[in-house]
């Protein structure tokens, strides 16, 4: 799912930042005597600033909730050996006396 998301936020700011760039080169291409940057480059540089902040949350949050599932997964696994060896304990617990019987008897 993150990867989805994270997906679709990288080509949407690709996308602007493809745009600012086209804008820039237009405007150079023009080589306008005016040092100014039109306005709709000047959004269009905003507009990214914003998806980069964006992103940099999205990435932020990703890598928390990555940490918190590897940990979940982890955490389940270590349960899950521990009930493991404790009924594997439990078995050699419960065989010793028939054992020792045995013995006994020879």
């Amino acid at each position: 799912m993150w990867q989805r998301l994270g997906q679709s936020v990288l080509k949407k700011r690709d996308h602007v930042q493809a745009e600012y760039e086209a804008k820039l080169e237009a405007v150079a291409l023009r080589k306008e005597e005016r040092p100014k940057v039109p306005a709709d480059v000047e959004k269009c540089q905003d507009r990214m600033e914003c998806f980069n902040a964006d992103l940099k949350a999205d990435m932020e949050r990703w890598q928390n909730n990555k940490r918190q599932d590897f940990r979940q997964l982890l955490m389940g696994m270590a349960n899950k050996n521990i009930q493991y060896y404790e009924k594997c304990l439990m078995a050699w617990e419960s065989i010793i006396p028939l054992l020792q019987e045995k013995q006994e008897a020879k």
